[in-house]
């Protein structure tokens, strides 16, 4: 058996200091003619307690993390991974994110562990602008990719201009920005959210094992896809940008059901609607129940 061990302190500039800690046991991997690491069986921790988020923004340039997940986070993960199953679990805990779930991966599936996996989620003014920017916006990275491929292109322009007197080419327009949404919210709302059921099929892998074929490739076939989802809303209130009216969702509670292979999928939604706009309005209800 091998054993590795991390272990380090890290200086949080908002709340004092985190921690890193890991652990990685590697085991049946020897054997009379030699070292099989196809074979190997992998047991492994890993505790993060208090640490900026900050770091995750350093490492995902074009979302703002620590806007979503709020200031400092803890995490821990655990995972035993052998040549026919692997084994995961996840806890998650931040000011806005909250998540404790376990999986279970084979050759064909990956599949949610337990009935009762909860995520809270606390939607934020803030958060709300990131994920509006990053939705409605063009592909980030290959946004940015045109753009480097871009000045790649003009400055190679400008080397040959010096050597020639042949007037500029161009410039090609950048791609355009979807607008943004027309709607803003304007305080925090928590969403409590309960897995049941969750199995997402994996693609075939190579009939070589190795370490890499462990990794799981999603087969993306919503055909095949399973889900058990509720979840509740005690308040929600949007606003229009242009009209200035506010829109609340009061006791909004969702549902989504995908129990069998290549079934129908089932969305139902539940919620008081209360429209101000100066004057409150009398509040109304929507309920609506669909098969996909």
């Amino acid at each position: 058996m091998i054993s590795l061990k991390l272990s380090s302190q890290v200086q949080n500039p908002l709340e004092g200091t985190g921690s890193i800690q890991g652990q990685l046991n590697l085991t049946h991997f020897l054997f009379e003619k030699g070292i099989d690491w196809s074979q190997v069986t992998l047991l492994g921790s890993l505790d993060l307690q208090n640490l900026s988020s900050a770091l995750l923004d350093a490492f995902y340039k074009d979302v703002s993390l620590s806007v979503i997940l709020g200031p400092i986070f803890s995490s821990k993960l655990k995972f035993q991974s052998a040549q026919d199953k692997q084994n995961f679990s996840i806890k998650w805990i931040s000011p806005n994110l909250n998540i404790d779930s376990a999986f279970v991966m084979d050759s064909t599936n990956l599949q949610l562990q337990g009935t009762n996996n909860q995520i809270s989620w606390m939607l934020t003014p803030e958060s709300y602008k990131i994920l509006d920017q990053t939705i409605t916006r063009s592909k980030g990275l290959s946004f940015k990719s045109d753009e480097l491929r871009e000045i790649g292109l003009i400055s190679s322009k400008k080397k040959k201009e010096n050597r020639s007197s042949n007037p500029p080419e161009p410039k090609s327009p950048l791609r355009p920005q979807a607008p943004p949404s027309p709607f803003g919210i304007n305080e925090p709302s928590t969403f409590l959210i309960s897995l049941s059921k969750l199995s997402l099929p994996l693609l075939p892998q190579p009939e070589v094992h190795g370490l890499s074929s462990r990794i799981p490739k999603i087969m993306f076939d919503l055909s095949k896809l399973q889900l058990a989802v509720t979840g509740r809303n005690t308040k929600l209130s949007f606003f229009d940008k242009s009209s200035k009216e506010t829109i609340q969702l009061s006791n909004l509670s969702f549902a989504l059901n995908k129990t069998a292979d290549k079934g129908p999928l089932s969305v139902s939604l539940d919620s008081g609607i209360l429209t101000m706009s100066g004057s409150p309005s009398a509040p109304e209800s929507v309920k609506m129940d669909r098969f996909l």
